[in-house]
């Protein structure tokens, strides 16, 4: 017989033709073993067709033949060899394996082999270890799947985890500590909370004491992981609130801490080196998807792509702003001639610049990261001396963990953890559970994409009109100074008067006031409604201000003109009783508003009706 007839049988016929086979185009007898190939011929289709389930589902070891003469080779398994369902020791029997080198008839072997492995492919079939074995699809979109779902090393996760419960411990603690307590949620007579939220108000007496004291606790307790998720979804509670209860004083770092506590809410951060683990061994684990790491390195390149973004001003390229944030460093007795050296203060300009369009790429590519993380923490410790913005500098550092190999920071900070093996692709099947996560993190991304860029559809300079300013990353981008005085007036009396807020609050509390609008209309609706208790029920409300963008010429922010108590607050529509920043407004010092002397406030005779 021609060794060239059933090409694709080739390999059986080098397993049941122990002697070499002849070159092709010659006839060849190799003995006993020839008389038996036609039948081998016939009967080894079926085999063909059955051996690659049985190569699968058996170890290595424990398959009858040898890895050379199995018809797929192991790179087209259906299934990972740790796939197997039986150990290489619960082989049921030890199998003579034929001898490639030895020139006998093994034949009898070789058809016991082919009978064992039918006899055990069709026993594994019936208790149903065949359902859904499919090939891994290379397809784009499970390529795609494969990289989301796979497990990584929860290193990262878990020092993340510690660094974080730290830093929200501590700014509890700092919070008490430096009064800020006292000022925003003690002092005030009332706050100004998110509107919507007007439901929200802090404790009596010094109950706020009490509630960042608890939430110093819970942040102690993510820290050291103990009882995780509970401390978790308390503390995230807890800090929602108070962020959306008083929103004079806003930081953006702020809305980050609440951003990052959603998320390690619903991340396994308590799987490794946390109380939880000792409480409960079971729990321990040394991997999680990818995704999440992912997910925070997404959350942190749009902060800095968007802080980039925002720095394409006039303000900040000129030099400007930063000259006016090194006014007071410039008179450093040591420091001083290097801040309020202008080239100094370009460089920090265009530097700053190109630091945030660039460190994320920077970060991710393997050979700059280390030079990169060097300088991401020096300019994160010059910020936080030079700007003196609280735990922001400290919680973008701690971020970055995320960008370094995972295998990496288990070696420097859990060295006495095995290391993990790189997963093998296997085909992953959309269940409903991840469908839904999928969803989540769409509408999450989608969010964290469209609030920076909603003040883009605003008119007007989004610094000097506030519209889309918050929860957009615009850091450290303009110094505003103001003050605020309401007119109001009684047509049924014919009575007007003037509510100065110093009255009420503290200059900290003006200042806020007299910047923001939407905070200046809360106060005129809060005068409103204090006003119609005392039987005034049809108060019209006029606010003088006088207004500094960036040290430009005080101005008007609000219009003079417009009865605050009539007006109603639209999200998503330009407020249209603003004054828009005219940077060569001319002013006068002293302006006289309906009989009154109201000195320092500055009022643009051309826009005011008296």
């Amino acid at each position: 017989m021609r060794c060239s007839l059933f090409p694709s049988l080739l390999p059986v016929r080098r397993m049941l033709c122990i002697s070499p086979l002849p070159p092709p185009g010659q006839h060849g007898r190799t003995g006993i073993a020839n008389c038996f190939l036609p039948i081998a011929y016939c009967l080894l289709p079926i085999a063909y067709c059955l051996l690659p389930i049985a190569y699968c589902l058996l170890p290595i070891a424990c398959c009858p033949l040898p890895v050379a003469c199995c018809p797929l080779p192991v790179a087209c398994c259906p299934l990972p060899v740790a796939c197997c369902p039986l150990p290489i020791a619960c082989c049921p029997l030890p199998i003579p394996l034929p001898s490639p080198t030895k020139k006998e008839n093994n034949l009898p072997v070789i058809l016991f082999n082919i009978s064992y492995c039918l006899q055990t492919s069709l026993t594994l079939k019936k208790v149903n270890l065949f359902v859904d074995i499919k090939p891994v699809n290379n397809s784009w979109k499970q390529k795609l799947l494969q990289l989301v779902y796979k497990p990584v090393d929860n290193s990262p996760l878990i020092l993340f985890r510690i660094g974080f419960g730290f830093l929200l411990f501590y700014h509890c603690i700092s919070f008490i500590q430096q009064g800020k307590v006292f000022i925003y949620f003690i002092e005030p007579p009332f706050t100004f909370t998110f509107i919507g939220f007007e439901f929200l108000q802090p404790l009596p007496g010094n109950g706020m004491y009490f509630y960042f004291g608890l939430m110093a606790l819970f942040g102690l307790m993510i820290m050291l992981g103990a009882w995780y998720r509970f401390s978790m979804v308390l503390f995230t509670l807890l800090w929602t609130g108070i962020y959306l209860m008083q929103k004079s004083g806003y930081n953006n770092h702020y809305y980050l801490i609440c951003l990052l506590c959603w998320l390690m809410c619903f991340m396994p951060a308590n799987k490794n080196y946390a109380i939880d683990v000792w409480r409960k061994p079971q729990i321990k684990e040394y991997t999680c998807p990818h995704w999440i790491p992912l997910l925070f390195i997404t959350q942190t390149a749009i902060v800095y792509f968007f802080a980039a973004t925002s720095k394409l001003n006039g303000d900040w390229l000129s030099g400007k702003f930063i000259a006016l944030q090194f006014e007071g460093l410039s008179k450093h007795h040591w420091l001083g001639f290097i801040y309020g050296n202008s080239v100094f203060q370009q460089m920090i300009c265009y530097g700053g610049l190109l630091f945030d369009f660039f460190i994320v790429p920077l970060l991710l590519w393997k050979k700059t990261r280390k030079p990169a993380f060097a300088l991401f923490c020096l300019f994160h410790l010059f910020n936080s001396y030079s700007f003196r913005i609280g735990i922001f500098p400290y919680l973008s550092i701690t971020m970055a963990v995320f960008f370094f190999n995972a295998e990496t920071i288990r070696k420097i900070f859990f060295r006495k953890e095995p290391a993990i093996p790189v997963a093998q692709p296997t085909t992953v099947n959309l269940n409903p559970g991840k469908k839904l996560l999928a969803f989540f993190l769409a509408v999450y991304l989608i969010f964290q994409l469209y609030l920076p860029m909603r003040s883009w559809f605003y008119p007007g300079n989004v610094f000097w009109t506030e519209e889309g300013y918050r929860m957009s990353w615009k850091m450290m981008l303009r110094k505003k100074t103001g003050t605020i005085t309401f007119k109001l007036h009684d047509p049924v009396s014919g009575k007007t008067w003037v509510d100065d807020p110093l009255q009420k609050f503290k200059p900290q509390q003006v200042y806020w006031i007299a910047i923001c609008p939407d905070i200046a209309w809360q106060y005129a609706q809060r005068l409103k409604k204090d006003y119609n208790k005392k039987g005034f029920p049809h108060l019209e409300i006029y606010a003088i201000d006088s207004v500094r963008l960036n040290n430009s010429h005080p101005q008007l922010l609000i219009n003079p003109n417009v009865d605050l108590a009539t007006i109603q607050w639209q999200v998503f529509r330009h407020a249209a009783w603003l004054m828009p920043f005219n940077p060569d407004f001319a002013v006068e010092i002293v302006a006289r508003v309906s009989g009154y002397f109201l000195d320092e406030r500055i009022v643009n005779y051309s826009e005011f009706k008296k």
